[in-house]
């Protein structure tokens, strides 16, 4: 449905359950789904079974029946359904979300505004003819959004000439309400994750956030925040794009002048609902970090930090400050030395159709030493920590390393498909000598099948990319021995820090 706005990735820690002690903690279920609003999502659900298994149904059915109205991939959606240029009744969920994307187009002054699809247009015209485009066509356009803008009449809706780009407020809208009907159907508390938004509700939460430029999973985050029952949404600029003319443009407009946004490279913010900080997080990826921070200093219960273009923080004044500090793991080996891991799960379907929210395998990915000695767990995705022992090899090695277990992490591409890296530490955090070594992907899924794939590789053989076989649980993996992933640097002075702390005040 909405492609993830977040260009960083945003990972999902250990989850302590707020100061209950520990007898008193209620057995929690951790579910992992695919393709949900277009990419992947973790939830996290405080209840005994079955009722963890009913508000994750109920969870992920508001999920559902709320893309029916706002996924503008689907031609059946209400959004494509209206008629152009008619009135014409509609649900209460789409007026709820049409008259937000309005209040918060005129408070931020045009920054955020759901009626950009002309600038769309231009910009990826410009991308197929190699040719920038002119000031006359980005004025013609910007003409045309103010003449085809969706509005709301009582209970009825007038569509515009052009359709509606509300990827940056119903994601968090759908967020807030799939919390809701979990908690509704016997949640006693849960974390959800869709897409790089968190919602959390009844207990707390550790959150990690990238910093721009890492796209692996298990990469060293810029920050972690404790979240409790509160929201959590990032956006980011700084990898997906235009490519035009032999010049890389980020993906975010600005709508008032029609060009990629030059100021920020990546936006979190904290509210109390997730459709506030989704809308909030886009706009500040537009606007100049003084301009956009007295939007969330005016508001009660938001807070943000910002990466600006030079790679400098800004933070607002209620933000954790003790732990917004740039993340830099040790490596052990040198920055043309790291191993990177992509892979692709195949997605189950009947007749081999995709299929929508399926369930993602439990997945260990571990290396080994040439003498099959477990050295490194990169990521362990699971879902029922019971089921654990179907990951038979990892477990062999590792049931009593019980903190592997909240090694699981969120993807920000399409559905199914994760990025790993490994920089030569072992699972303490000690470095390891080159050598040969294997990768090794298990999965297991419920009612599916048992799956092990592996690869060997020297960690000297730089350049090098070593496939995987596919199976009927993953569809592609490689490997590549390559340079490390480091966040964006200053464009300018390279001696300076990549991110100092630029505390503003109110």
């Amino acid at each position: 449905m909405m492609a993830p706005s977040c260009s960083a990735v945003l990972l999902l820690a250990a989850l302590p359950a707020g100061a209950q002690p520990q007898a008193e903690r209620l057995p929690e279920s951790r579910f992992g789904r695919e393709d949900v609003l277009g990419t992947s999502s973790t939830v996290l659900v405080g209840a005994p079974e079955p009722r963890a298994t009913a508000a994750e149904a109920a969870l992920y059915g508001e999920v559902e029946r709320l893309r029916r109205i706002f996924d503008t991939y689907d031609p059946e959606s209400e959004v494509n359904r209206l008629p152009a240029g008619a009135t014409s009744p509609s649900s209460a969920e789409l007026r709820e979300v049409l008259t937000r994307a309005r209040t918060w187009r005129i408070e931020t002054g045009g920054a955020f505004d759901h009626a950009i699809e002309p600038l769309l247009r231009v910009w990826e015209k410009a991308e197929q003819s190699g040719q920038l485009p002119t000031a006359r066509a980005l004025a013609a356009a910007r003409r045309r959004m103010g003449e085809g803008r969706w509005t709301v009449d009582g209970s009825r809706v007038r569509r515009g000439e052009f359709g509606v780009a509300l990827h940056g407020i119903a994601k968090g809208f759908i967020l807030d309400l799939a919390a809701a009907a979990a908690l509704d159907a016997g949640a006693a508390s849960l974390v959800l994750e869709i897409g790089g938004d968190f919602v959390v509700r009844g207990r707390s939460a550790e959150v990690r956030i990238a910093a721009p430029g890492r796209l692996a999973e298990n990469a060293a985050p810029l920050t972690s925040v404790i979240l409790e029952d509160q929201a959590l949404a990032t956006s980011g600029n700084s990898v997906r794009g235009y490519q035009v003319a032999g010049q890389h443009m980020g993906h975010v407009l600005d709508p008032r002048t029609g060009q990629p946004v030059e100021h920020v490279l990546q936006a979190s913010v904290i509210a109390p609902n997730a459709a506030d900080a989704d809308a909030l997080a886009t706009a500040l990826l537009v606007l100049p970090p003084a301009t956009g921070m007295p939007l969330v200093t005016s508001r009660e219960g938001v807070e943000c930090l910002l990466v600006d273009r030079e790679g400098r923080l800004h933070r607002s004044p209620g933000w954790p400050s003790s732990q917004a500090q740039a993340a830099s793991a040790p490596a052990a080996w040198s920055a043309d030395r790291h191993v990177h891991l992509d892979l692709e799960f195949e997605r189950p379907g009947p007749s081999g159709k995709r299929q929508r929210a399926y369930r993602r395998p439990y997945v260990a990915v571990w290396v080994e030493s040439e003498g099959g000695a477990p050295v490194r767990t990169l990521a362990l995705w699971i879902q029922r920590e019971r089921w654990l022992k179907d990951l038979r090899r990892w477990y062999r090695h590792h049931r009593s390393d019980r903190h592997l277990i909240e090694a699981s992490s969120r993807p920000t591409r399409k559905p199914g498909c994760y990025a790993l890296v490994w920089d030569g530490l072992d699972d303490d955090g000690e470095p390891v000598p080159h050598g040969d070594y294997t990768m090794i992907i298990e999965m297991a899924r419920e009612h599916g099948t048992y799956q092990l794939a592996r690869a060997t590789f020297h960690t000297l053989d730089h350049g090098t990319q070593v496939a995987f076989t596919p199976n009927p649980e993953l569809a592609a993996a490689a490997l590549t021995i390559g340079d490390a992933e480091t966040p964006v640097e200053p464009p300018g002075d390279q001696d300076a820090p990549p991110f100092t702390d630029r505390a503003l005040e109110r």
